[in-house]
């Protein structure tokens, strides 16, 4: 595993769809980016999830 970086250039925080975008773009411009979202999952509201994983939320 990689050695995690103590600087960088952007922190995007969220994984909305405009901050997935905004990363990118920052990567591609040579930008070392830390991207990162408070949930366990990657996406925000775009996010999909697996029939089991949706119906393990079902009562």
């Amino acid at each position: 595993m990689d050695e995690i970086a103590k600087e960088y250039d952007v922190i995007v925080l969220g994984t909305g769809l405009t901050e997935c975008i905004l990363s990118g773009v920052f990567s591609v411009k040579g930008k070392k980016v830390l991207h990162i979202d408070r949930n366990d999952h990657y996406g925000g509201e775009a996010a999909s999830v697996n029939l089991e994983a949706g119906e393990s939320g079902i009562p």
